[in-house]
């Protein structure tokens, strides 16, 4: 850059000194010195093969833009067969969908402190909460906006009542058929327990629980039922089954 300056310059000079000592040299030249200078230079470099045209501002490709934006958007992949999505980040919310493991939905905030995503279920349209153990996010989700879900309005529900049940046993094998009545309250779900150990999760409509495990002849079985909803579980309705 400093040798084109120089070389600009004494072009310059030595057409200002030609002017005045040329015999009929007019007085106003069509172009300045300077100006004459910088095309004598724009010449040289041009025939050497160098443009001196304004480097142009490079313009992404239609396909490069529509990547860039597809990659970006925040999306979640189930992971997880049956993952539940609920009204609230919990387990104890209500069930709003349940997405087969390879759903990919959209994700529209989270919350970091109870471990959930809230996406769109996709075929109902609306809104649910995702456990981060059920699903990979991917996109720009650490942009998410952080959001805390309003505190719960409602009490426990009450006790189930016991319904009808029976059971039967033999040698090897032992069946329950349980029933009961819906409690006094919201109720989200129900979760059966035998022998201290959670069996099924069974939504808010349905009353009624069977099954059958191998049995030892003589032993004892307990169940238990108990109502959940955003508040939490209530009080438990329990069997205590013995086959001698």
């Amino acid at each position: 850059m400093r040798r084109f300056a120089l070389g600009l310059a004494g072009i310059a000079m030595g057409l200002a000194l030609g002017g005045c000592n040329l015999p009929g040299a007019q007085a106003t030249p069509t172009l300045s010195v300077l100006d004459q200078a910088a095309t004598i230079v724009a010449g040289t470099l041009g025939a050497g093969g160098i443009s001196t045209a304004a480097p142009q501002a490079a313009t992404p490709s239609p396909t490069t833009a529509v990547t860039a934006t597809a990659t970006t958007k925040p999306t979640l992949f189930i992971n997880t067969d049956g993952a539940k999505c609920r009204s609230g980040a919990g387990t104890d919310f209500k069930e709003i969908a349940s997405f087969a493991v390879g759903t990919t939905v959209d994700m529209i905030a989270k919350d970091t402190s109870d471990g959930y995503w809230f996406v769109k279920d996709p075929t109902s349209g609306s809104s649910c909460w995702v456990s981060v153990q059920d699903a990979t996010p991917s996109g720009s989700f650490d942009l998410l906006p952080e959001i805390t879900p309003p505190p719960v309005a409602v009490e426990p529900p009450g006790k189930p009542g016991k319904g009808s049940w029976n059971y039967s046993c033999d040698d090897t094998s032992f069946t329950a058929i349980l029933g009961w009545t819906a409690p006094q309250g919201n109720v989200n779900g129900y979760r059966v327990y035998r022998d201290g150990t959670q069996v099924a999760n069974l939504p808010s409509s349905t009353t009624t629980y069977t099954e059958t495990i191998d049995f030892v002849y003589g032993s004892s079985v307990s169940y238990s039922v108990e109502a959940f909803n955003e508040a939490g579980a209530g009080p438990q309705v329990t069997w205590d089954i013995s086959c001698p």
